[in-house]
């Protein structure tokens, strides 16, 4: 057994994680939103129609998922709390900074 120092042990962990973690498969409905200032904000929507908990999409719980600084709606940990909250029956919106996921960045600003 190899064992490293604690030191290293979290070098590795950052470099083996997007090589060992599993990405769920999650199809999104995006939804993009223009805000006074022009920008544009990327909402990725999960709506759960196959829901058995909660049928009429009206009393379906959403679940709003803020991703890290510069994560996206396509982060393993995203994708894995979507994946929960499709067992549970609720819906999920995932609020994609400006600028991220894809979507070009249209005012100076970032983040307001």
């Amino acid at each position: 057994m190899v064992y490293l120092r604690k030191e290293k042990e979290g070098h590795l962990q950052t470099l083996l994680r997007p090589f060992i973690t599993s990405k769920p498969n999650v199809q999104y409905r995006n939804e993009l939103v223009t805000a006074t200032d022009g920008g544009q904000i990327s909402l990725d929507w999960f709506d759960n129609d196959n829901s058995i908990q909660y049928p009429d999409s009206s009393t379906r719980p959403t679940v709003l998922l803020l991703p890290g600084l510069t994560g996206t709606s396509k982060e393993s940990y995203i994708l894995h709390m979507i994946q929960q909250s499709k067992t549970l029956g609720y819906r999920c919106v995932v609020f994609n900074y400006r600028g991220i996921a894809g979507e070009n960045l249209l005012v100076r600003i970032a983040l307001k």
